[in-house]
């Protein structure tokens, strides 16, 4: 009985706030980590697109990619994000790659690497295949500019100096946020910059808000032109495909991610799908 009143009036409040004069009114949005159901109460709204969306949870599957025996699976909650469950997957590459202390890996030679997609290129799985010694070839995306503008990528961004200098050459240093992130301001700089055009529609000038693991982002991407992808990604591709029928004909989801030891059995991490 406990339990159904506490998850009665978590569905209840989850969905209602107080505002400043006492009253009770329904919340505009959707509440954090909403409970969906109160029959599966772990159930989570997920999306695999901005408007394809779904209800359930999502299934994470590793495939061995020379035989595409399943090595390994996950379930986790609609709304987590795939690379949260990439360590569970990829445990017995981590565990490979630490026995053998290879230290940080490089292209040339380490014993392991990692394939997936921009859903698995966060900063925090890179820098934690890097420290297991495997090489992470997953996609980190590039930041994009608004309307064909500059991009983040077009600014010299330097974290251990803590400037940041603009395609003008204008240089501003880096406010340091709570969060660990920075914040760099050119305000002024920009009223009479003749690239402003192509730069900043705001009134105040260009700013950028800059990721707290920014070194390892940029690292990362400015790798990615060297790995030798294609074929890699054609095993990745060809696997998710195996998967996505498989996932649609038990009406799931497919997702896509891959992982392989270069001189070992390739293997294949399909995304994420629901159950």
């Amino acid at each position: 009985m406990k339990k159904a009143t506490t998850l009665l009036a978590t569905v209840v409040g989850q969905d209602i706030e107080e505002g400043a004069d006492g009253l009770f009114r329904i919340v505009r949005g959707v509440a954090k980590d909403r409970i969906i159901s109160t029959v599966d109460p772990e159930a989570r709204h997920g999306h695999k697109t901005a408007s394809r969306h779904f209800d359930g949870y999502k299934c994470h599957i590793a495939v061995d990619a020379e035989s595409e025996i399943i090595t390994a699976t996950e379930v986790t909650a609609g709304n987590v994000g795939d690379a949260s469950a990439a360590e569970a997957l990829l445990a017995d590459i981590l565990k490979g790659a630490r026995d053998e202390s290879q230290g940080d890996a490089t292209h040339e030679d380490a014993r392991y690497e990692v394939l997936g997609d921009s859903s698995y290129g966060t900063a925090e799985l890179v820098e934690k295949l890097e420290h297991a010694g495997v090489v992470p070839n997953v996609k980190v995306q590039p930041p994009s500019g608004l309307d064909g503008m500059f991009s983040q990528d077009d600014f010299e961004i330097d974290t251990k100096a803590g400037v940041a200098h603009c395609p003008a050459r204008v240089r501003v240093s880096l406010q340091v946020m709570k969060d660990g992130s920075r914040v760099a301001e050119f305000g002024a700089n920009c009223t009479d910059c003749a690239l402003r055009a192509q730069c900043t529609k705001s009134k105040s000038g260009r700013s950028l808000r800059i990721h707290p693991k920014h070194a390892t982002l940029d690292r990362h991407r400015k790798l990615q032109p060297r790995a030798p992808r294609r074929t890699r990604r054609t095993h990745r591709t060809q696997h998710a495909s195996r998967v996505s029928k498989l996932m649609h004909q038990t009406n799931r989801e497919e997702a896509r991610c891959a992982h392989r030891p270069p001189r070992l059995p390739r293997c294949t991490l399909p995304r994420s799908g629901r159950p």
